[in-house]
């Protein structure tokens, strides 16, 4: 496989994720402004909404 599947995939909102990734079973997160993260505490509370 080309991903580890233990894996998290976090990305920017307007990536493209190709289809070979959706097939699979990788959890992938979307943030929308990504960039915009300045610290650990705000990073944790986006990826828990």
């Amino acid at each position: 496989d080309f991903f580890q599947k233990t894996s998290l995939y976090i990305v920017n909102n307007n990536i493209h994720i190709p289809d070979i990734l959706k097939t699979d079973t990788i959890p992938i997160l979307k943030i929308k402004s990504l960039e915009k993260v300045d610290d650990e505490e705000e990073f944790i509370e986006l990826i828990q909404k």
